[in-house]
This record gives structure tokens, sequence and C-alpha cells, in this order.
């Protein structure tokens, strides 16, 4: 019974260590939870970098629903017509589809090679209102196909 206490008691340790640790990590961070499109209004500055990745459009899953909060394709468009307007650096994740290929052909964008839920190979896409290909070595990320 002691040595199970014991255990016990350095398990709790272990683990109140790592709460500590991630607290100090997150010193300074601000943490929102609020819709994307109202955070997108409140951070709309030159200075701000938004990393997005809403969930993915119905169209380019397989595994059907898998988010609690389901996005229309009105939802989407509207997303990106935000996203489009950010006078910021803007980084979004996700897959091809009619709607995003059209509304963010001016964007550079990487692919890279990726399983989905259901171990299907996919291409996952991050698009950039940037140039991707003067951050990034490709040498380092042979997985990536720049575009």
């Amino acid at each position: 019974m002691l040595l199970y206490i014991r255990y016990l008691l350095l398990t709790v340790l272990s683990k109140a260590e790592r709460v500590f640790e991630a607290a100090e990590r997150l010193r300074g961070v601000q943490i929102e939870c609020s819709p994307a499109t109202e955070l997108i209004s409140k951070y709309n500055y030159k200075n701000v970098l938004i990393y997005c990745d809403p969930p993915y459009m119905a169209e380019t899953r397989s595994g059907g629903t898998q988010y609690k909060k389901e996005m229309s394709d009105e939802d989407h468009e509207i997303l990106l017509n935000q996203l489009l307007k950010h006078p910021g650096p803007v980084l979004l994740s996700g897959y091809h589809s009619d709607l995003y290929d059209s509304m963010l052909c001016d964007w550079d964008y990487i692919e890279l090679k990726a399983y989905a839920q259901s171990l299907e190979k996919k291409t996952k896409v991050i698009w950039a209102n940037y140039s991707l290909k003067d951050k990034i070595d490709e040498n380092k990320y042979s997985q990536m196909s720049f575009v």
C-alpha cells in the first residue's frame, strides 16, 4: 500500500510540474474563445498574423460529420472574404476545393502529404497571402510541394 501511495504522489507531482511548465510557456499569451470572424475583425491590423484552421468543407472530407460546429459553404465564403481583406499576414489550412481554389487564386500555397482520420492519403494545403517560397527552405521539407 505504501508503494502505491508513493507512486500516486510521484505521478501527481510529475503532472503538476508539467502544468507549471505549460503555464510558464503561456505567460503573456492571451487566449480568446470567440467566433473566428469576430476575432479577425477585432485584430484587423497589419502587424497581426492570422493562422486559420477552420473545419474543413464537407465536400473535402470522407469521414462525414467530424465537428461539433459545422460550417456551411456560405460560412466558408464569409470567412474567406474576411481573410482576403486582412491587412496582415494570413496562413490558412484546408484541402483543395472549388471555393477555396477560386477565392484564393492569387495566394501562394504549399501542399503537404497527410493522412485523414480514415487513414486515406490526402493532400493538405496551406495558403498564404505572402510568398512562402521566401520563408521555407524546400530542402528541409521534402514532403512539401511548392506551387
